[in-house]
Parts: structure tokens; sequence; C-alpha cells
């Protein structure tokens, strides 16, 4: 329990008016005897402690006020070691009383004639003022301790959450933001003093918290994208958990519990297949891609079956979610199996599931494909090219009847699955090469999407780069503010062979050896640092040599191939003997021929 010792300066304050007042000294003692206020000659002994034996104690001890009228001389002051040198004249004393104990005494004192008058003649009138101020001191200490304890106590809250990994935002009832910890300071990248006491809406409108102030429904490990200068960024997606608090009258405000995808997966307490991923997400300003990204709007709301191709690392798998999310399918599984990363012995099991006692080791019950998984969803069909032959009969016959059935199975379990296949080869060479079905390419090729490589869109270089910057300072929990001049020309430069996938590599590998807040030349990967270089040195050993070409050797050499094809030899006007006779001619495959014609 606090005692009179929180009130000191109060007490000083409160005991000079009081003498002024009434023309007597004031002095206020704690319980353990040590003088806290006093005016006159009391204020000499303020911090000492009151003489043993004094009648104070006894006022203390038994919980009573006491008047002296006559100090040295009363039975009150017997005990007392100041007794025969005491100069006090009349002394009226009230404990100051707290949850049954006297924490304290305040006390009139008169040290002359007219004092001690005063304090006689108005006796009653200046009791019943002294036990109004002790009661008042008691309140005010009993105040004074619940500011104390609730100081401790929102400094303690404060320090469990800045210790938590998760983000941690509370929200009052009126949607002002009270408490914003050091992990939400790091994931949403903005400052606690810039969120706390403002509206929520205003703040952190992208976050489910306003909905459960005004729904009271618990939201439940949600995912959803945060919004960075105005744009969803998926890849900086979250899980959150917001709760009500709920009070004796009610409501009391909401509390939001988020953790980053990455922070998720690596504490291994959330496990998903897919984030969640929009249009939106796709970041560029190129023109043939904003085309690009528009049909596949359209054709999202369609159930034909998509065939997306394009270079690795382009993000087909990205534009595959984004049509099953922008699809009537949006609310139902969305799968994906990858042809080449899985042995041909097991990727039929994958894609159309087992019964119990198939082959050896098989799960009893059996195990559902993913075209099962997937049923009234989308399943994407990745790197198809390197479907074994005798698998693409078998998922021929599941795009025309809808019908599967497992290895081991003798019955056909009907399947409602949209199907998106992506490559990165040439499928139409493919099927002249007899490797792929032709059959099969045409069901598949129903809506056909190319994504271009990233070095014909070079304009979305910078937007990505900067995107890259704000998704890897959340993960690597870095505070990287760009590239230098010299960086940046560097990445601009470069053909990106693997794409986008290959730059988000490069400014990660940048992020983890840069020291300094900019990602300078030094700290890119070698190959894409040294690039520039190497053009530089072969330009310069090339005297009179016209100035180095705005594109690589093989988009040149392509080029020349093309024009060479579709004029000299005029290759799309030949039939499929006369392409023949050529592809032999030029020492090249079939395939060949038909790739570099339609390149």
């Amino acid at each position: 329990m606090a005692g009179l010792e929180v009130l000191r300066n109060e007490l000083t304050e409160l005991a000079d008016a009081l003498a002024r007042s009434v023309g007597i000294e004031v002095t206020v003692v704690d319980s353990t005897g040590v003088r806290l206020a006093g005016t006159g000659q009391l204020a000499k002994s303020v911090g000492l402690k009151v003489p043993v034996g004094a009648a104070f104690y006894t006022v203390v001890r038994e919980i009573r006020e006491i008047f002296i009228g006559e100090p040295g001389v009363s039975e009150l002051c017997r005990d007392c070691r100041s007794r025969l040198s005491c100069s006090e004249t009349a002394v009226l004393s009230v404990p100051i009383v707290l949850e049954g104990e006297a924490i304290g005494v305040i006390s009139l004192v008169a040290f002359n004639a007219r004092q001690r008058f005063t304090l006689l003649s108005g006796l009653e009138g200046l009791r019943q003022l002294l036990t109004v101020l002790a009661r008042m001191l008691a309140c005010r200490v009993r105040q004074e301790e619940v500011t104390q304890r609730r100081h401790l106590a929102a400094t303690q809250l404060r320090t469990i959450l800045n210790a938590l990994p998760d983000a941690v935002v509370t929200v009052d009832s009126e949607g002002k933001v009270t408490h914003f910890n050091a992990s939400a300071e790091r994931v949403f990248r903005r400052p606690a003093m810039d969120v706390v006491g403002r509206h929520v809406g205003e703040v952190l409108p992208q976050l489910p918290l306003l909905e459960v102030l005004r729904t009271g429904r618990v939201v439940s490990e949600q995912e959803f994208s945060m919004v960075v200068d105005g744009r969803r960024q998926q890849h900086l997606g979250l899980i959150g958990t917001v709760e009500p608090i709920m009070t004796p009258s009610g409501m009391g405000g909401v509390i939001g519990v988020f953790r980053t995808y990455h922070q998720a997966q690596r504490l291994g307490q959330y496990v998903y297949s897919e984030p969640a991923f929009h249009f939106e997400g796709i970041i560029t300003r190129n023109p043939k891609m904003k085309q690009l990204i528009e049909h596949a709007r359209r054709i999202a709301k369609s159930r034909s079956t998509v065939l997306i191709t394009g270079e690795s690392g382009t993000g087909k798998g990205l534009f595959a979610r984004a049509i099953h999310n922008a699809s009537p399918r949006a609310q139902r599984p969305f799968r994906s199996i990858n042809c080449s990363a899985i042995p041909e012995s097991l990727l039929e099991s994958e894609l159309f599931g087992y019964e119990e006692g198939a082959f050896t080791g098989a799960r009893r019950g059996g195990k559902p494909g993913k075209f099962e998984l997937a049923d009234g969803g989308t399943l994407m069909l990745d790197e198809i090219a390197d479907m074994p032959l005798h698998l693409q009969a078998k998922l021929l016959k599941v795009l025309e009847e809808g019908r599967i059935e497992r290895v081991g199975g003798t019955t056909e379990v009907p399947v409602d699955v949209r199907v998106i296949a992506a490559s990165n080869r040439d499928l139409a060479a493919m099927v002249e090469e007899g490797s792929f079905r032709r059959d099969l390419y045409y069901r598949l090729n129903v809506i056909p999407l190319h994504i271009p490589p990233l070095r014909e869109r070079k304009d979305d270089i910078d937007l990505l780069l900067k995107h890259f910057v704000d998704t890897l300072n959340v993960i690597l929990e870095r505070n990287i503010q760009g590239f230098t001049p010299a960086a940046k020309r560097r990445l601009l430069e470069y053909p990106w062979p693997g794409n986008v996938r290959e730059l988000r590599n490069a400014v990660e590998y940048a992020f983890n050896v840069e020291t300094s807040d900019l990602v300078r030349v030094s700290s890119l990967p070698p190959h894409v640092r040294n690039f520039s270089l190497r053009r530089e040195e072969m330009a310069g050993t090339m005297p009179g040599s016209a100035p180095w070409p705005d594109r690589s050797l093989r988009d040149l050499v392509r080029e020349f191939e093309r024009r060479l094809l579709r004029g000299r030899y005029r290759a799309h006007e030949m039939s499929t003997e006369e392409k023949k006779r050529l592809a032999e001619a030029l020492g090249i495959s079939l395939s060949t021929l038909y790739r570099k014609i339609e390149s």
C-alpha cells in the first residue's frame, strides 16, 4: 500500500495554505514518525523523525484523534523525550486512515498565546476541518496508488508486447489505436508515435480491426495483404487474428495479433499452400503486360482451360493464382503440381490419387490426388511439357470427361476442376517432334497467355526493385533505403535470363551482404556486378567498332534468324515436307525450325 510520501509536494502546499488560513502552525507526519510537511518552527524538522514517545505515536497506534491543551504536563506527553523543553502550547492531531490503518497524522500546533487562543476558541470547527482534510489525503493516496499501479501495469504490458515476435495492435471503443508494439513498427514500417492516438481506419485501413469493432465477431487466422503507398502488396501478406475486448459495460475495443507469412513459416505454426494473390499485385508499368493482365481478368470468369507460356521466372504461377482468385471459383481450392519435380513413378498417384493396397507402401484408406483436392476449384499443372506420354493420355481423358480414376481403383470419380497449364518450353515444337500429344496440346491451348521476359519490359525493373526493397526489409528485418545510381544502372543493364525470380534473388543477395542503407555495386552478385565491366572491356578491345548495341547477342541472332526464315525462305508458307527439307539444309531439327519461326 502506498504511503503519504507520494504526496510530499502536495502536503507542503496544503500545510502552508492551511496555516495562513487559520493562523496556527500545521504539520503532517507519516506512520513511521517522519515529518513530511511543517510550517513555522516545524519547517526546520521536515524530513526528521519526531521525538520518541511523542503523543503522535498514540494517534497512530490507537487510530484516534487527540487534543492536548497543556503540552509537557498532559499525561499523553509523559513518555516524550522533549517533554521538559517543549515549546508547544496546544496540539490537535487527527489520524489519516486508509483501509483501517493509520498512514499518518495531520496536526494543528500552537506555539504562542494567540495561536493557543485561536485553537481553543475554534476547537470543534478545526477538528471537523482536520477530519475532512485527513479523509481527502487518504483518498489522494488511494488515487496515487491506483495511478502507480496502472502505470506499472502499462509499463509491464508494453514490455511484454514489445518482447513478442508478433505485431500487436489494440484499439479502443472509439476506434483509436492505443497500443502498437515494436514488432508492429517493424511489420508495418511506421513508428508507434505516428499511429497511437489516431483512428485505425486512417492509419491501418487494411486490417480488419474496424470490422470486429462494429460486429463483435472474431476474425481468426485470416490472410490478407498489406497496403504500401496505396498499393496492395501480396508478398507482404499477413496472417491475423482479431478479437473484441469485452468489459462489464460492453465492448471496450479490439486487439489484433499479426504475423508475416515469413514469420509463420519460420516458427512452423502456420502452413499454407498458396498465398492469396490478385492481379493488383502484379507489378508493371509495361503496356504489353497491362494488356495481358486485362485479358487475363476477362478470361478469369470462364471455366475454359488456360495455357500460360513464358520463360522460367516470369511469374506464370502468380498469373495462375490471380486468375483463380478473380474467378467464380475463388472460394474453392487452388492446387498446383510441378510435373518436372515429381518422379514419373509417383506423378500419376499425385495427380489422380490411389486406393488402399494399390502398391507397396500405399496409405491405408488410399489418398486423394490433386484433382480431387482441387474439386470445385483450380488445378495448375506447371511444367506440363515434362509430363510422360502415357499420363498425357489419361489427363486428356479427364479434361474431356470430367472424371478421374485412382491408381488401383475400379470406379470413376467425377471432378469439377478448371485446369491452368504452364510451360517454359515450346509445346508446338514438341508436338511436331512427337514428344507431346497433339490432341492434348489443342485441349490445353484453349486460352493461351504468353508472359514476356523481363528483358523485353525493362521499364518494370525500377518498380520491381522498390517492391523487393519493401518486401525484404520486412523479411530480413533490414532498413535498406534503395540503391546507389551505379548499382541501379548495373541492374538495369543486366539481361536477366532468370527473369523476375533472378532479379529478386539478386536483391536478396545484396541485402545479406550490404552494410549501409543503400545497396552498392560491390554488394551485387558477381555475375551482375561484372556484366557491364565485361561489355566495356570488350568494347575497348575493338578499335573502330560501332557503339555497343542496346540488345544482347542472343537477341540480335534471333532477329537475324527471324528475318531470314520469314523473308528469304518464307517458312510460314511452306508445307511440312518443305520445312523438313529446309531444316535438313540448315542443319537443325524440325522442332528447332518451328521454334525459330514462331519466336
